[in-house]
């Protein structure tokens, strides 16, 4: 993903959904 200065405002934001992403996919694997 490229970070240019206007995509950094929806950073934090990314960065939740990514980890809940992962957490799920994790799980997942883990199951």
């Amino acid at each position: 993903m490229a970070t240019t200065i206007e995509e950094e405002s929806n950073d934090e934001e990314e960065q939740d959904l990514r980890l809940s992403e992962e957490a799920r996919i994790q799980e997942e694997e883990d199951a």
